[in-house]
């Protein structure tokens, strides 16, 4: 009976932490667009460095619009892995309900939001990972210098638990939420150890752990976030996860921000920075929609995306090189699987035809959007994930899809067909030819000559980049032409400012910044990228917060 009863207790406790936090998901939102839609705030200037180079400047530089946002899937089954040897990937992947990718990512505050399904997951999930922490003896001793129920005991358990896992130190009202708990465990005649588990139980729903909250702890009026909070900045940037103790233990001591530059240096050299890159890149290039449109092919699906992680990996990590090799570098094989698919051998020192992200099968695939790939779903996946470019909705009474002139249309000649229709070609000519060059590979990302309906392939173009018209002979020459463009490194640093704020970047203060950092940067590795976005001045600021050079 005592069971049921501690059950009905901690739901009514962790439900009440859940929502007793200032706002909620959706009233947020409305503060994000606010601060995202307006520009009247925010204004760029340059300046003449040193070197005689003008710099961008930028008079608001706190980039932080959205307040509330809770964890991703993925942040949660790794923060629990990280920080408790907890493994309950089968309990999350079955109970976690679907993210949404707003503007490409699914970490994005709007796609992030709770209902009843996800409040019952978090609750789930917090049986299970307690259970899990239970099953390793006596885990609650790395916390409790002992195990009675004095007040003494169980406050300094409490205290030591609630930092590594709210991130912050332990506030009144939380301390007398989990004192309640514990005199309940202890009218039952529970013992410590069950005790510590329902603790535990219980902050895995507080909003703290669940959500990336940020409090002026101290009543301090400084623009500058707390210790804590940047030491959570920092992790959950860099590994997708949140701080392990030596960031919290710095923050403590309030000696994060004078040794930063040694942590950065420290987090990069950690094996979680690679993950971290991997769910950015993975995002970015939107690597998940590989398996939805090959279902039925699940093992070429899983090395598809297993050689475009591979391949980010080795620029970024293995073999740092400039940004723009993500184009300009040439593919190998690195499976037998995709050798076969790619009609090579394994041991093939290059793949001809691919270079870099586009020759990629997983991007051929994500790109197309099924078995027969459309030429404007490639221009438009080209256009908007590495030019940053979007295009707005049909005009109102335009038919959005012409009729074909013959059957047997190639993707090519319906492309002319748009481009000749004035109504059209206001917003195709911007883009469609982006889409000729990835044409020369099929649905599942092999080279062809010709499309299903034996029309050749062309795959030569010419598109507008910086200003300039760039003509292309193939897809290596289009690559080429991306490689070069100083459009796609600011774009570049639009993506990894977007997977830090966690919303679009498109106000005149969010461009800025992402400016900002690309001539900062010019064409370094990515982590350079890295750096100069945990360096900046708006990384460290409240939201909100205005710093005028």
């Amino acid at each position: 009976m005592y069971k049921t009863f501690l059950s009905t207790v901690l739901t009514i406790a962790a439900l009440f932490l859940l929502f007793s936090c200032s706002g909620d998901p959706e009233s947020t939102k409305s503060e994000s667009s606010s601060s995202s839609t307006s520009s009247s705030s925010s204004s760029s200037t340059s300046s003449t460095s040193s070197g005689g180079v003008a710099a961008t400047q930028c008079e608001q530089n706190s980039l932080y619009g959205t307040k509330l946002r809770r964890m991703t899937r993925d942040e949660y089954r790794w923060t629990l892995n990280d920080l408790f040897n907890i493994e309950i990937d089968e309990e999350i992947d079955a109970l976690w309900p679907e993210e949404a990718k707003v503007h490409g990512f699914r970490n994005s505050v709007d796609g992030l939001v709770v209902g009843d399904e996800q409040i019952r997951a978090f609750y789930e999930l917090a049986e299970s990972a307690s259970a899990a922490l239970a099953s390793q003896e006596n885990w609650f001793e790395a916390f409790a210098s002992c195990n009675d129920f004095s007040e003494n005991c169980s406050n300094t358990f409490f205290e030591r638990l609630s930092l590594i896992t709210l991130r912050r130190p332990l506030d009144d009202t939380t301390r007398a939420s989990l004192a309640n708990l514990f005199q309940t465990a202890e009218n039952e005649g529970l013992p410590f150890s069950k005790a510590a588990e329902l603790v535990f139980q219980s902050l895995l729903q507080h909003p703290s752990f669940l959500y990336r909250l940020e409090f002026p702890l101290d009543g301090s009026t400084s623009d500058n976030i707390t210790e804590f909070d940047l030491a959570a900045r920092l992790a959950f940037f860099l590994w997708s996860a949140a701080p392990d103790p030596a960031l919290l233990d710095l923050a403590a001591q309030g000696k994060l921000r004078q040794n930063l530059d040694a942590e950065i240096e420290r987090m990069l050299d950690d094996s979680r920075a690679l993950r971290g890159s991997q769910d950015f890149y993975a995002q970015w290039l939107q690597l998940s929609e590989v398996t939805g449109q090959l279902a039925t092919k699940r093992v070429l699906a899983n090395a598809m995306v297993d050689e475009a992680l591979k391949f980010v990996a080795t620029l970024s990590w293995d073999e740092p090189q400039a940004i723009s090799n993500l184009f300009s570098k040439v593919n190998k094989p690195l499976s037998p699987q995709m050798a076969e698919h790619y009609g090579v051998t394994t041991n093939a020192s290059e793949v001809p035809g691919r270079p870099g992200l586009l020759g990629l099968a997983a991007v051929a695939v994500t790109s197309g959007g099924g078995e027969e790939p459309s030429l404007v779903q490639r221009a438009l996946y080209i256009y908007r994930n590495f030019l940053c470019r979007d295009v707005p909705d049909p005009p109102e009474g335009v038919e959005s899809v012409l009729d074909p002139v013959g059957p047997g249309l190639s993707e090519r000649q319906s492309s002319q067909q748009r481009l000749d229709a004035s109504a059209c070609a206001q917003c195709h000519a911007a883009f469609d030819p982006l889409g000729y060059a990835l044409d020369a590979l099929d649905g599942e990302g092999r080279i062809r000559n010709t499309d299903r309906f034996d029309n050749p392939v062309f795959d030569h173009g010419e598109i507008t980049i910086d200003g300039e018209v760039w003509s292309f002979n193939s897809l290596s020459d289009l690559a080429k032409t991306l490689s070069e463009s100083e459009q796609f490194k600011q774009c570049f640093a639009e993506k990894i400012i977007q997977h830090t704020i966690s919303r679009h970047v498109e106000s005149e203060q969010d461009l800025c910044h992402a400016k900002q950092i690309a001539e900062q940067v010019e064409d370094g590795h990515y982590t350079d990228y890295l750096r100069a976005v945990m360096k900046s001045d708006w990384f460290g600021l409240k939201q909100g917060a205005e710093v005028t050079p």
